[in-house]
């Protein structure tokens, strides 16, 4: 309930934020003192930048998961391969639950439907082996992608991406 409320509020944050932008900006920019005024714009213009570098990074990823995702099972012989793989890649942009959201949507069709390459293989195996793979893309994307792509993007070596996200992981639980 409170990741739900807390995805909800944040979306509505975030409308909020995008509408008002400019109005903010200049609420700021008001209560700046005008002898800092070129510090303030050189400071906002490095976090403009910066967030579009972690945007666009972003995307990268998206489009990564997606692909990885449809490829992977496509060659399971997963019904709705690309319809799947598009949902990881768009959940992707959701911290933490993005991803385990995208997996029943493959579990359940992984269910429903016996695999198109392996038709003798279990359902229950058929299952599992959709889940692992599910795991697998997301552990190399964890563990190996973010703190490349991002790290580049925002110009941070990997170490300090991995470090910050792990560190990240410990003092902002997901509340159950």
């Amino acid at each position: 309930a409170f990741t739900v409320l807390g995805v909800f509020f944040t979306l509505v944050l975030s409308v909020y934020l995008a509408a008002d932008a400019d109005k903010t900006l200049a609420w700021i920019e008001r209560k700046v003192p005008s002898p800092y005024h070129p510090a303030y714009h050189a400071i906002r213009r490095e976090i403009g930048s910066g967030w579009q570098a972690f945007f666009r990074g972003q995307l990268v990823l998206v489009a990564v998961i997606a692909v990885a995702t449809t490829a992977g099972l496509l060659a399971l012989g997963v019904e709705h391969a690309l319809w799947l793989g598009l949902i990881a890649g768009a959940l992707e942009v959701v911290p933490r639950v993005g991803p385990t959201l995208a997996v029943f949507p493959a579990v359940v069709i992984s269910v429903a439907r016996p695999s198109a390459v392996f038709p003798d293989l279990p359902r229950e195996w058929f299952v599992l082996i959709v889940i692992l793979l599910y795991v697998v893309i997301q552990q190399a994307e964890n563990n190996l992608l973010v703190p490349r792509v991002i790290g580049s993007r925002v110009r941070l070596p990997a170490a300090v991406v991995l470090i910050g996200a792990k560190v990240l992981d410990e003092f902002v639980p997901i509340r159950e």
